[in-house]
Formats: C-alpha cells, sequence, structure tokens
C-alpha cells in the first residue's frame, strides 16, 4: 500500500486521457487512436503483469473482481469522453459550413445589389438612383423642380437610315455615351433618352432637396399616399448649380459632339456602307436653359424625364438650326457672351407656340475652337440686332 496504489494510476490515465481530447486542433481519429492505445497497454498492464496488485484495491462492488471495476471505469470514461467529442466535432463543423454558407450568401446578395445598382444608374441620375433603391415606397411618387438647367437636344441629320441601319445608329450613340462618360465624373452630365436619330441630354439636375409633389397633382395619380421624399417643405425650386456653369458645361459637350461627328467624316468609319460624303450625317444641335421639372414614372421599369418650357425650346431650337451648328435662344446667348465667347445673331426663326422668336449660333471655327468675342464683333452684332429686332426684345426662353 505504501508502494503502490491502484486507483491512484487509474486516475492518472483518466487526467492523462483528458488532457488528450483538450487539443482540438489534433483531428478527432488521431486523438480516438492515442487514447485507445494508452487505454490498451493500461489495461494490459492490468491484466497481464499487474493483476495481483489490482486484485487487492479498493471496490465499492463486492461482486466485481477490481480489476473488472478498474477497466469498466477507464472503458465508460472514455466512451462518453469520445462520445462528447464527437459531438463537439459535429457542432464545429456545422458552424463552420453555416458562416461559409452565409459568406456566400452574403457575397451574392452583394453582387446582386451591385448589379442592381449600376443598372439602375445606367437608367437613372445618381441621386435619384439611390433615392429609388433605399427610401422610394410603391405608392410614391418622385418629383422635383430645378431652377436652373441646360438642356441639349443633338439631332443626326442627313443620314441614309434606310440603308445605314440600326448598327449606325448604335455606332453614333456609343460615342457619345463614352464622350458623356467623361463629362458626367466632373460635370454631373446626365442622358435623358434617345429619340430616333436625337440624343437628349441635361446638366444640372443634381439635387440635395426634393419639391414635395402636391395635393391636386398627386390626386391624379392611380397610388395612393403620395407622398415626396425629403425635408425640405417649401415649393420654391432650389439652384444648386451656378446659371453660367450649366450652360457653358453644356455648350463645351456640344462642340465635342461635333468635333466627333467630324471624325467620323473625316476617317469614313462606316466606308462599307458605300454612302456619299454629302449623306455621311451632321449634326444639328439645340441649347436652352432655365427651370425645368423632372420625375420617375413607372415602377417595373421606371424611367427618368424632364419637362417644361425649356426642354420644347431646346427642341425648337434644333428642329430649325442649322446643321453642324448649336443654336441657341436670346438669353442663353447672353450667358455665353457674358463669358467671352462669341454668338452670331442668326436672326428671327419661327418656333412653334413662340412665333418669331431671335435665335443665335455659337461661333466655331475651322478647328471647331470657340470664337471669343473683341470690340468690334459685339459692336456689330448689336447693330444688327437693332436693326433686325427693331427695338423688339422678344421673349426669353
Amino acid at each position: 500500500m505504501t508502494c503502490f496504489l491502484p486507483w491512484v494510476l487509474t486516475h492518472s490515465v483518466i487526467i492523462v486521457l483528458s488532457l488528450l481530447f483538450v487539443f482540438d486542433a489534433l483531428s478527432l481519429s488521431f486523438k480516438t487512436g492515442i487514447g485507445l492505445f494508452i487505454l490498451s497497454c493500461h489495461l494490459f498492464i492490468i491484466h497481464a503483469h499487474y493483476g495481483f496488485a489490482f486484485e487487492r484495491s479498493e471496490t465499492i462492488n463486492m461482486n466485481l473482481k477490481a480489476e473488472y471495476a478498474h477497466t469498466w471505469y477507464l472503458l465508460a470514461y472514455f466512451t462518453v469522453l469520445s462520445v462528447k467529442q464527437r459531438h463537439s466535432t459535429y457542432i464545429n463543423k456545422a458552424i463552420f459550413f453555416t458562416r461559409d454558407r452565409y459568406e456566400k450568401t452574403r457575397k451574392q446578395t452583394e453582387d446582386s445589389t451591385k448589379s442592381i445598382k449600376i443598372i439602375m444608374l445606367n437608367m437613372l441620375p445618381s441621386h435619384v438612383a439611390d433615392n429609388f433603391l433605399e427610401r422610394r415606397r410603391n405608392d410614391q411618387l418622385f418629383y422635383e423642380n430645378f431652377k436652373n438647367v441646360a438642356v441639349m437636344f443633338a439631332s443626326i441629320e442627313n443620314y441614309q437610315a434606310d440603308r445605314a441601319g440600326i448598327r449606325v445608329l448604335h455606332e453614333f450613340i456609343c460615342y457619345f455615351d463614352e464622350l458623356l462618360m467623361n463629362f458626367a465624373r466632373k460635370y454631373k452630365i446626365e442622358k435623358i433618352k434617345v429619340m430616333h436619330w436625337t440624343y437628349m441630354a441635361a446638366c444640372g439636375l443634381e439635387a440635395a432637396n426634393y419639391i414635395p409633389v402636391r395635393k391636386e397633382e398627386s390626386e391624379l395619380s392611380t397610388r395612393s399616399n403620395s407622398v415626396s421624399v425629403g425635408s425640405n417643405e417649401s415649393s420654391e425650386p432650389v439652384s444648386l448649380v451656378d446659371d453660367d456653369e450649366v450652360v457653358l458645361v453644356m455648350t463645351d459637350f456640344a462642340v465635342h459632339l461635333l468635333r466627333i461627328m467630324n471624325n467620323i467624316q473625316v476617317e469614313d468609319i462606316f466606308y462599307e456602307l458605300d454612302l456619299p460624303k454629302s449623306s455621311r450625317g451632321c449634326l444639328k444641335i439645340g441649347i436652352a436653359h432655365g427651370p425645368v421639372k423632372a420625375g420617375v414614372v413607372g415602377h417595373s421599369k421606371p424611367h427618368y424625364d424632364i419637362w417644361g418650357s425649356t426642354v420644347n425650346m431646346a427642341y425648337r431650337l434644333t428642329s430649325t438650326g442649322q446643321q453642324g451648328a448649336i443654336q441657341v435662344g436670346k438669353s442663353t446667348a447672353h450667358v455665353l457672351r457674358r463669358n467671352n465667347i462669341r454668338c452670331s445673331y442668326r436672326g428671327q426663326s419661327w418656333l412653334k407656340g413662340m412665333g418669331n422668336y431671335p435665335t443665335y449660333l455659337v461661333d466655331l471655327d475651322e478647328t471647331l475652337e470657340f470664337q471669343y468675342n473683341d470690340e468690334t464683333s459685339s459692336e456689330q452684332d448689336s447693330e444688327e440686332e437693332e436693326r433686325t429686332l427693331g427695338g423688339s426684345t422678344g421673349s426669353d426662353c
């Protein structure tokens, strides 16, 4: 009893087995194999070499031999420990695969959300797309007013559409969109739509405040509870862009469009169509600026559009313009002249709904660069305007 204590040795083996299963980094099969090896060695010692010592050890069951009590105690403990470890391994694997599946689903959701945002940004202006995705309900109207927006229509003229087909139109629009991407990053020019062979864009459609939809307008909608988004309750439009800036940016964009058309003609990009040079297309551009209304129409296929007299004016200036030139109204010409860009007085043009209206052409040289004002040209333009208008100032857009 002084030199050898059997239960102390058995408990020492229990401690070793317990420590073995503490290491979670080891695989279950490896720990089970090592545990079985230790257990086999100890049981071999009990029944083969030191049985006489274990026979005389203490036991709580008088009908069970001491060596069998040691064996049962070790086997039962090792079985329970193995089952517990197996259950813990299963739980850890389940948690791992659940987290892995969650991460994959979350990544797929993020990719889908990014794709949706990209599509929406291509369909709507950036501030409208964010609002439409995050805060707009199905029964809401999105409506806003702008005090000053420059609107441009660029119409492709003198092109044999029946021979050119949609591929050529697609190429033209792709060139225009590529230019728009460069301008949109800095100046926030938005493409509104393409109507047949006419390209429509606007500058200044960026606002931090939205104008509430009036009650009488919401009642005309088929949707109920139409409310505006935002906290501004004023009905006055908000001007966030300087009057001159939107006109200058849009005019510069129009000049770049003319250069693109000139390059297409010079390089003869569509040579395979065998079109005469006189019918290879040119642009008629009209620009007007002033207040506009904007909004999103439709739900499943939303479309952002702008309305107002400014839009009508820009379209009529385009339809009555000259090929390869930019035609503007009187107020727009004054803005350009105020910024040292020369505009020649063209004369009175009949515009639908407005009658005779004074129109101007932006002066460009042979390389399609702006012509700047000087004292002589300004005096000549003023004299010609006074002589033609006969003292009448006409109506501003």
